[in-house]
Order: C-alpha cells, then sequence, then structure tokens
C-alpha cells in the first residue's frame, strides 16, 4: 500500500532544481561550537526527528513539494533517503550522540554544506500539475473538518524541509487538488542516482540501556514497521499486522501522535461524500495508536489519558466503527500499571530494552 508525504522545500527554484534533477533533499540541522551541552541535545532532538521522519519514507511512496504557499506533485519516491557522500563527519548518523557532539563541537566552525545532507531519487508521473496548487485549498478543506493533515506551521516561512506523513485519504484529496489525472508512468527517467550515497545508519546497541530521546525510539519504528525490515517481525508480533503507518502524526493544536498504523478493509472501496463530494473518511478498519517513552514510568495513568485522547481523536477523524487499540512503549513501568492493564483492556504496555543486538520489545 502506497504511503504519502508533504516535504516542505525553502522557495519555488529549489522545488523546480528537484523537479530537473530528478531528487528530493532535505538538510541537517547543526548549531554552533559555543552550544551548551543542552542546546547541543535540543539540536540532536530535532536532527534525530528529521531522521525519523526519513526513515519512514520508502520507494513507491508518493510525496507532494510545499513551497511558498503551493503544493506540486504528485511525485514518486524510487530510493529511500540516503546520506550525502560530502556529509561532514560530525553530522553523520552514525556520530550524531550527544558524546561525540559535546566531546567534537569545535568541527561545527568548518562545516559548509553546500548540498542537501539527505537525499532521495524522485520521478515525476505524466500528468503532474506542473504550475502547483495553492496551499489554501488544504486549509479550507481542513477548516470543514475534512483535511487533518496539515498542522498551522506550515504556514510559516522559518519551518524548513519538514517531511509530513498524509494519511489515505489526506492522499486521494491532495490527488483532487491537484487535479493528477492518474497516469503513473513517468514523464521522464530521472538523472539522479543514489549508488555514491550511503544508508542513514541506525545503531542503538552503544546507548547502555537508555536512549537519549524518544526520537531515537521513533526512528527505530520507522525502520523497522516496513515489513522487509530487519526487526518488522518483532513489531507485529507486538502489535499485528497493518498496511499504512506514519509517525508525528498531527491530531490536535500542536499534538503529534508517535506513531499510527492502521489497515484496510480488502474489499474496501474509496467513496465520496454524496452532499459535498469529499473523500470519506471511514477507511481504516483496524487502528493502532502507538505512545513512545524513553524512560521508566512510576505511574502509568496520565500516559493512559493521553492514549485515550487520542483514541477519541482517531474515532472522530478516521473512523467511529473501527477497532482501535493503543500501545504504550516505555523502559519500564511501575506497579500501578497492572491495575491500569486490568481496567484498559485495549491499551497494551510494552517495555523496550537495548541489547548487544539493537532494540528488543517485550509484553508486560
Amino acid at each position: 500500500m502506497t504511503k504519502g508525504h508533504l516535504i516542505t522545500c525553502l522557495d519555488k527554484t529549489e522545488v523546480k532544481t528537484f523537479d530537473e534533477s530528478g531528487y528530493v533533499g532535505t538538510g541537517p540541522f547543526y548549531p554552533g561550537s559555543d552550544a551548551t551541552a543542552k542546546q547541543l541535545g535540543g539540536r540532536l532532538r530535532i536532527l534525530w526527528d528529521v531522521i525519523a521522519d526519513l526513515k519512514r519514507a520508502r520507494p513507491g511512496d508518493v510525496c507532494f513539494l510545499h513551497s511558498e504557499g503551493q503544493i506540486f506533485g504528485p511525485y514518486v519516491l524510487t530510493s529511500s533517503f540516503k546520506e550525502s557522500a560530502s556529509m561532514p563527519p560530525i553530522l553523520r548518523s552514525s556520530n550524531i550522540t550527544h558524546e561525540y557532539w559535546v566531546t567534537n563541537k569545535s568541527l561545527f566552525d568548518d562545516i559548509n554544506m553546500d548540498e542537501y545532507g539527505y537525499v532521495a531519487s524522485i520521478e515525476k508521473p505524466r500528468g503532474c500539475n506542473d504550475k502547483g496548487t495553492h496551499l489554501m485549498e488544504l486549509f479550507l478543506n481542513q477548516a470543514k473538518g475534512i483535511f487533518n493533515g496539515v498542522p498551522p506551521r506550515f504556514m510559516y516561512g522559518d519551518i524548513k524541509k519538514v517531511v509530513k506523513p498524509l494519511l489515505y485519504h489526506e492522499i486521494v484529496q491532495l490527488l483532487d487538488i491537484v487535479q493528477f489525472n492518474g497516469d503513473w508512468s513517468p514523464s521522464q527517467a530521472s538523472p539522479f542516482q543514489t549508488a555514491h550515497l550511503s544508508d542513514i545508519t541506525l545503531d542503538l546497541s552503544d546507548y547502555g540501556g537508555h536512549l537519549y530521546c524518544e526520537k531515537l525510539l521513533e526512528a527505530w519504528f520507522m525502520e523497522n514497521m516496513y515489513p522487509d525490515s530487519a526487526q518488522h517481525e518483532l513489531i507485529e508480533s507486538m502489535i499485528g499486522k497493518y498496511d499504512y503507518y506514519s509517525n508525528s502524526t498531527y491530531t490536535y493544536y500542536t499534538n503529534f501522535l508517535d506513531v499510527l498504523a492502521y489497515d484496510l478493509d480488502s474489499n474496501y472501496v474509496l467513496s465520496h461524500c454524496d452532499h459535498c463530494n469529499s473523500v470519506n473518511r471511514d477507511f481504516a478498519q483496524e487502528i493502532r495508536i502507538i505512545e513512545l517513552k524513553r524512560d521508566y514510568i512510576g505511574d502509568p495513568a496520565w500516559v493512559v489519558d493521553q492514549v485515550e485522547a487520542y483514541v477519541r481523536w482517531a474515532q472522530a477523524v478516521l473512523n467511529p466503527r473501527a477497532t482501535i487499540r493503543g500501545y504504550i512503549v516505555a523502559a519500564g513501568f511501575g506497579e500501578g500499571y497492572q491495575e491500569m492493564k486490568a481496567s484498559k483492556p485495549h491499551i497494551a504496555f510494552i517495555q523496550y530494552k537495548i541489547t548487544t543486538n539493537g532494540l528488543n520489545l517485550e509484553r508486560v
């Protein structure tokens, strides 16, 4: 099943470069050498947030480019995101740890990023809208409660390289808005090659049993939710099978759901509302809401309340008739979780453990 992404670019010139060269890029975030340890930690969380988003994007996914209030596309990803060969060592994914940055922060003064740090190849289908479509059409749909996927921060120009997941009905609506004619054959062969690039690495075995930030856990999930990934069977054994997944899914104002997984009924046929012609949203039959916590949770009641709020959102926005299950993943739980587990059978508790082989999950 195809997933979708909305990628923010700096300006329309950048969109044109991506379009003509057959790739899309996003740059790394890095501080100055005078940054404090706390500031370095903040930048690391932002960088791992970006990498978690990039780990979600896979070949065959649909992506749209957002720039200067317009939407361009659709495009089709023909590769996953990879690291540029020109990436400075301190910014390579294998080195973006708090300890490494604190020890080597003087290297930030020598960084000169002329190219994008993370790139993926794209193809433009025939019939793709070259002129773009105004973003306001999405906000008008959002105001009607139809389109949920564009958070308010997309209106501001200071947000660079945001890779936003799109839900299934949002992909379909965007295809309608850009008036795509449905011909998925590429308009031209992509001239961009990723053979000289390296994979974005994710090695959690050196974290000593405790992750530095939740975004590392989120990145691991995005890397292994894919069916052919190394630990996909482990995740599937915890939450079951699914067709679609996303991370940092926009729910309420400034609230982002860590991981969302859902599937479609095999007999599902996309339909439109008889009154407003909008895409019906009751497509998700089985919905899984996964809340990630890097710490030990002594009293899980507040996390359960958080998951319950997301359940209400899924009922309102996705499908009120769906079977919705919640999962809380943390480093451990206090004794109170047993009582919560008994009173909330639709919520499961999963403990993560760092091992020499990486990360393991275990129901408790």
